[in-house]
């Protein structure tokens, strides 16, 4: 049974703090789940909420929905990513989704073969490819079109991180992936 909440005293106090202009942007919001993330977009233009397989988009100044999506086959532990301010990219099974918040459509979506996404642990990005982590497998990723460019075993270096620097990188205009690993 869905379950419906007011979010109004929420969305006016986080909407004075994003554009100071105080009980001006007071709206009200009827989801059909408790709230779990929120996220401004777009230096606060608008606001990403989401909820287990929920996800909406609103307009911070009026309260306007601009978009929503119910995930099927939703799975915690798998990626739920706001990327660039304007995509969501979803994982359920095999499959890869990446919405386009603002253009209301799906900009395309992938299988991608002998992928668990229980074992999600991360992405980066660099440019405009993605890297998703599983445990011990990388997949990149073009951003663009959703392409697989590679998958590769990765045992990173984490003494670098915690060093205060990184231990990969992609070269400009390349979809390669360089990373430095952990000693044999």
């Amino acid at each position: 049974m869905k379950r419906w909440y007011t979010f109004a005293v929420l969305f006016t106090l986080l909407s004075a703090l994003l554009t100071a202009q105080g009980s001006k942007n007071l709206w009200n919001a009827e989801l059909e789940d408790d709230v779990k993330r929120i996220q401004p977009l777009q230096n606060g233009k608008y606001l990403f909420l989401s909820s287990d397989e929920y996800a909406w988009l609103f307009e911070n100044a009026t309260g306007k929905k601009v978009w929503s999506v119910e995930i099927d086959d939703y799975n915690a532990k798998a990626p739920h990513l706001v990327v660039n301010d304007s995509l969501y990219l979803v994982a359920n099974e095999d499959t890869l989704v990446c919405y386009s918040m603002l253009g209301r459509s799906i900009r395309w979506k992938k299988p991608y073969a002998m992928i668990e996404q229980d074992r999600f642990s991360g992405m980066k990005q660099f440019d405009t490819i993605i890297v998703l982590s599983y445990s011990t497998v990388d997949i990149g990723i073009s951003l663009h079109t959703g392409k697989e460019h590679w998958r590769t075993p990765v045992e990173y270096n984490t003494d670098l991180v915690e060093a205060g620097t990184v231990n990969c990188i992609v070269p400009p205009g390349q979809p390669k992936y360089f990373v430095l690993t952990e000693k044999e």
